[in-house]
């Protein structure tokens, strides 16, 4: 049996990763739209914001809630967040982009700060978020998709003396209503 998988070939034909690897340096990031209204910045667009992704942190996902008595049930299901990091430019166009963006998502009457205010208008202030694994062809794979996502926080600027050629960059995390996988 042993003998079955000394070689690349057997190896390939007798596991499920005769489709591939996947290659963590290989995806693309898709912003479907930016919203309107909100006074965002025009400077950028979603197939630049893309452009400049260096890396991605998908969420995890779990169930969250469960009854520890004896017949256990299942509430519901526990999202973690989308965090995105971007390459900065020296105008810092992305940084003012998101801050922006949350900027305007929330009012500031003290009457209208509760989330659940705001959560009714979520479709004034989200957008579609698609992240695939792409082949060494350059062909999307499988997909998670952010429904209705929108800008959390957006990461403090950190300067470093030690590192002269460092290229900026700038994390943004993502909160979303429903997250799918295909």
């Amino acid at each position: 049996m042993a003998d079955d998988f000394t070689s690349i070939d057997s190896f390939q034909s007798n596991s499920f990763f005769n489709k591939g690897f996947i290659t963590d340096s290989r995806f693309e990031v898709i912003f479907h739209s930016f919203p309107t209204g909100l006074g965002l910045p025009t400077d950028i667009t979603k197939e630049s914001l893309s452009w400049n992704i260096k890396s991605v942190d998908l969420p995890s996902t779990a169930i969250g809630d469960t009854n520890n008595r004896i017949h256990q049930t299942i509430s519901s299901r526990a999202y973690g967040d989308l965090t995105i990091t971007f390459f900065e430019s020296i105008d810092q166009d992305i940084k003012n982009l998101f801050y922006t963006w949350i900027e305007n998502t929330i009012p500031w009457n003290e009457d209208n700060e509760s989330f659940g205010q705001v959560q009714k208008y979520i479709n004034d202030f989200s957008t579609k978020i698609e992240v695939q694994n792409l082949n060494g062809n350059g062909d999307g794979k499988k997909k998670d998709i952010f429904h209705n996502a929108f800008p959390k926080s957006v990461e403090g600027r950190k300067y470093n003396i030690e590192s002269d050629s460092e290229i900026g960059t700038i994390a943004v995390t993502f909160g979303y209503k429903v997250h799918t996988f295909n």
